[in-house]
């Protein structure tokens, strides 16, 4: 083994211990998607407007918070200001008559409801000014019915933050079709930084254009069949095992660079089963995280793969099949969003074919931008050479997954 490949499989230790150091130290909330969301149900019966928000755990961390402070009062009082309901041409504002109060909530979300009243029986309208001060490209996803009729549904972003009701006023608030989401499926992956992480380690993988074509192809296929498992109520796995997996598949195609390139998978490959050992023996110990089962299963799928893949001359077929097996994992990480929504039956079909043809225009971006931003690179610096590039890079992704693999399968539990 040459002295570079040397240096990269070092690398790769080093970064992988960093990682796992890193997510067993640092905060699980740390380790969450950037991306900014939130999913309100506007429930109109006559006078009364209620109002149920929930909003992901993360976004508290954005909020402007007082030592020692309780996050679910700055929460509500955050929200007092910034949600509301006017009536009539004078946009005269309807008083709140109840809450806000916080209500359980699934585990990683807060949820917060209060009702308001509008005398008035003219047109009513929503506003939402909430985090776009904190994340302007926040998105509010909504979902609005009056006096018992069908849901329609309504995205509020930096630009349109307000929707309007009147009697013959439905149709405004169903355009939140087709369109808006796939513009919703390209926020997605473009927010995303693990599935970016995942794409670029994909990227650095592949030798040929061919190779990316195989591999990308085969985790649209799998994240596209449990998307729609997931948002159709088919399937659904625990969010936080999925979470955790998904920094494994990072770490795992990584190192698979890494591996290929040296043809010494034996090192980094018994790390990961290290890795996995240590968790399971901390789980049993009486820690918290995910079962021993399912990290047993990782780290024995981890290193069978990355001794299966150094011994292959032409492991282009055996992408296709691994980033299939890694997309159903994703795919159940897409979902999150709409099922958090709690779409209606008779729009699924527009909204899962919308959203995926949106993820697939953001994976044709990023895998664009990053195979420009290579060649690049590698034609203004020598050194920075297409193998130094990969082999750094994907150490350093080793470490980012197997640091998510950690902080949200063990800190979380």
């Amino acid at each position: 083994m040459s002295r570079p490949l040397r240096r990269a499989v070092a690398m790769v230790i080093l970064v992988m211990l960093c990682g796992v150091i890193a997510g067993l130290c640092l905060p699980a909330r740390l380790s969450a998607h950037t991306r900014s969301e939130s999913y309100a149900l506007w429930e109109i019966n006559g006078a009364q407007v209620h109002l149920t928000l929930t909003v992901p755990i993360l976004e508290l961390d954005r909020i402007p918070m007082a030592a020692g402070g309780d996050a679910g009062a700055e929460l509500r009082t955050y929200l007092a200001t910034r949600v509301g309901v006017s009536a009539g041409d004078d946009a005269a504002v309807c008083p709140v008559v109840d809450g806000p109060h916080s209500l359980a909530a699934s585990e990683g979300y807060a949820r917060v409801d209060w009702i308001f009243r509008c005398d008035r029986g003219e047109a009513v309208t929503l506003h939402f000014n909430a985090f776009f001060d904190l994340v302007p490209a926040h998105v509010g996803f909504a979902r609005i019915r009056r006096d018992g009729g069908a849901f329609s549904e309504r995205l509020f972003t930096q630009t349109d933050r307000q929707a309007t009701l009147s009697d013959d006023a439905a149709t405004p608030l169903a355009r939140a079709g087709w369109i808006d989401f796939i513009t919703m499926g390209i926020e997605h992956i473009l927010t995303g930084v693990d599935h970016m992480a995942f794409l670029l380690g994909l990227t650095l993988l592949a030798v040929r254009l061919r190779d990316l074509a195989l591999a990308i192809t085969g985790f649209t296929l799998g994240h596209s069949v449990t998307l729609a498992l997931s948002v159709l109520r088919i399937v659904r796995p625990e969010a936080q095992y999925i979470e955790a997996l998904i920094g494994l598949t990072i770490a795992v195609v990584a190192a698979e660079g890494v591996v290929l390139a040296s043809r010494q998978p034996a090192p980094v490959a018994a790390l990961f089963a290290l890795v996995a050992a240590a968790l399971a023996g901390l789980k049993l110990s009486g820690g918290g995280g995910l079962p021993v089962l399912l990290l047993g299963g990782s780290g024995l799928f981890a290193v069978c793969y990355l001794m299966l893949a150094a011994g292959l001359q032409r492991p282009a077929r055996l992408h296709f099949a691994i980033t299939a097996i890694f997309g159903l994992v994703h795919g159940f990480g897409f979902a999150n969003a709409l099922v958090a929504m709690k779409l209606p039956a008779d729009r699924l079909a527009p909204i899962l074919v919308g959203f995926n043809v949106g993820v697939e225009i953001g994976q044709l971006v990023l895998v664009g931008v990053m195979l420009a931003l290579g060649a690049l690179v590698g034609n203004r610096w020598r050194l920075l050479s297409r193998i130094n590039i990969a082999d750094y890079g994907a150490a350093s992704l080793v470490g980012l997954g197997l640091f998510w693999f950690v902080s949200r399968g063990f800190v979380s539990g």
